[in-house]
């Protein structure tokens, strides 16, 4: 049974059991949901008023989130069989309370709840507005409104818009129109015919309205047509000068392998011995950009600009992460899946979907050789890239949601409320941990150049040189510039993204503050630096992707293709992706101008 807001009122024949009471206000449940996280039971709208208000459980002390229930159909079904009074026929006690009585006045009809809103279209004891307006009259019940009507003084005179202002009953009125002085005046039938023209002109209007959406949404799709033909054309002529070069070469002829790389390596494994997943087989893996057969720094070279050639479609709800590894993207999201797309198909398909998680999947990181995953419930999850098997689990690895992953030097570094912890890359085994931060850490990065790990903590940035010993350098940024939500790191730079809607950037050497980015009007939330490391991407809460030059720190393009919050950002060759709070995978394709 769907509800609608405001809150019916509700009063049962017989007392309800308890199981049937809302924890927060202490009233029947109303549209019940469950919280994932402390298995009670709440009225949706007093779920959504704890989470805003910070209020916890009242039974366990768990904080609750709005975005953490799910409904409680078992419950759902209870309510539905309850036998209640008519709310047309209820009233309160007192006004200091929120005790309903039967009202002898008022309806007497008892129902199911499960036919509440069915009851409710038809009851004449409901309450309507007088046709003359409520200022007016104000509420009358559907039963008594035609007796209303005949005593209501509030009727005007036909001739209202030529000028007369006269009010009275409804008999009064129609004697007056009889004799108006305003019936046959030229003024007025000059102002009737503006009138009737202003109508006609606004029918007019929202008819072009409708044809310039209808237009938009075609060019739109000739546009991703066009996209796609240039995109087939490159494709092709790759392959003629492809072919071009083997028909004229002096060696001979190569021979062309279509096996599937998947199926090569397995038969390369198999040639070789048993694969055993160690730290020598993946010492020398780090997540790198796959670049494309041009140079990548001539890729991100102005001038260029970027075009959405694609959407990819699959997720029922928020895409919280995306990476990608060779010709593969990984997307995961709050039902818990991790999609496998392939991203070297035109069609977009998900090729596979993961589903060893139970909850929310916060963050995805590649590195070491693996598919890192980690959830709502502080679990880490390893998967290898080529089975797309699981292959190590860190149950509980956190007590907290886990908010960031990073890889560096074949270690995993994952992040929660005042934790910093650090993994072992292939057997998921805790090696150190950095406590006592004090708030939520929401990003991580590693810079292989200089071998630290940067955590953003509240308005500080912490950052651990990553050694044997872990140590922890003396200096912390500290911004003042708001709460940091993303981070990203180069040779030259670190930048942080605040929730005060901009961009700070600072030398990583000397950690002085070069400049600030201004562009964005909500919580910038993920931040990317192209391999060239001359390009930032940054996605924000206002459903926009910003590009900015970090040579000379000002922007260069804006992306507007997502209806919600943008949460992350990937690149792969020369094509960037995000993904958004409104389910859809973006793609964008650079273009040289």
């Amino acid at each position: 049974m769907a509800y609608s807001h405001p809150r019916p009122a509700i009063k049962c024949v017989n007392s309800p059991p308890p199981s049937l009471k809302c924890s927060f206000c202490e009233l029947i449940l109303y549209d019940p949901v469950i919280s994932v996280k402390c298995g009670h039971t709440f009225c949706h709208i007093c779920a959504e008023e704890m989470a805003l208000k910070g209020i916890k459980c009242p039974q366990d002390e768990i904080r609750c989130s709005s975005k953490m229930v799910v409904s409680n159909r078992a419950v759902k079904m209870q309510l539905d069989d309850l036998q209640i009074h008519c709310p047309n026929g209820l009233l309160l006690k007192g006004a200091a309370t929120n005790q309903l009585e039967v009202d002898p006045s008022g309806c007497q009809d008892v129902f199911k709840l499960s036919e509440l809103q069915d009851h409710l279209k038809s009851c004449q004891f409901g309450l309507v507005d007088c046709p003359q307006g409520r200022q007016a009259c104000g509420l009358v019940r559907k039963k008594d409104l035609e007796e209303h009507l005949q005593s209501c003084s509030h009727f005007f005179c036909m001739y209202r818009n030529r000028g007369c202002t006269f009010i009275g009953k409804k008999s009064d009125v129609q004697a007056h129109e009889e004799s108006c002085s305003c019936k046959d005046s030229q003024v007025s039938h000059g102002l009737q015919g503006l009138v009737e023209e202003l109508q006609a002109m606004k029918v007019s209007n929202l008819d072009m309205q409708r044809e310039m959406s209808e237009l938009a949404r075609m060019q739109a799709k000739v546009e991703q047509q066009a996209m796609s033909i240039t995109s087939l054309n490159a494709r092709m002529e790759l392959l003629e000068g492809e072919l071009r070069q083997l028909k004229c070469g002096n060696a001979s002829p190569m021979v062309l392998d279509h096996t599937p790389v998947s199926r090569r390596r397995e038969v390369s494994r198999r040639s070789n011995g048993t694969h055993r997943l160690s730290r020598e087989s993946t010492s020398n893996l780090y997540p790198v950009f796959e670049g494309s057969s041009h140079n990548s720094e001539t890729v991100w070279t102005m001038p260029f600009t970027l075009k959405c050639i694609g959407t990819f479609r699959g997720h029922s709800n928020t895409v919280w992460s995306l990476v990608s590894h060779k010709e593969r993207l990984y997307s995961s999201c709050s039902g818990g899946e991790i999609k496998v797309w392939n991203i070297n198909e035109t069609a977009r398909i998900c090729i596979k979907t993961l589903k060893m998680h139970s909850t929310y999947i916060m963050c995805l990181s590649v590195g070491n050789g693996l598919l890192y995953s980690a959830d709502y419930e502080g679990n880490i999850r390893s998967w290898m890239f080529d089975s797309l098997d699981a292959v190590g689990v860190a149950e509980k690895a956190h007590d907290d949601v886990i908010t960031a992953l990073a890889t560096g030097r074949n270690y995993l570094f994952s992040a929660c409320y005042g934790v910093v912890k650090i993994w072992d890359g292939v057997t998921l085994k805790e090696i150190h941990s950095f406590s006592d931060l004090k708030h939520w850490v929401r990003a991580l990065a590693y810079c292989q150049h200089k071998s630290c790990l940067y955590a953003a903590c509240h308005k500080k940035v912490y950052f651990w040189k990553i050694k044997e010993n872990f140590e922890m350098l003396t200096t912390e940024i500290d911004t003042e510039h708001g709460t940091i939500y993303s981070l990203a790191v180069s040779r030259k730079h670190l930048i942080v993204g605040t929730q005060n809607q901009n961009i700070h950037i600072y030398d990583v050497s000397t950690y002085q503050h070069i400049t600030s980015l201004s562009g964005h009007i909500s919580t910038v939330t993920c931040l990317l630096i192209t391999p060239c490391e001359r390009i930032l991407f940054s996605g924000s809460k206002d459903s926009t992707i910003q590009v900015w030059s970090l040579e000379n720190y000002l922007p260069i393009q804006s992306l507007q293709r997502h209806e919600k919050s943008v949460f992350s950002l990937a690149l792969y060759k020369d094509n960037l992706y995000s993904a958004s709070e409104d389910t859809e995978i973006k793609l964008y394709k650079v273009f040289k101008l």
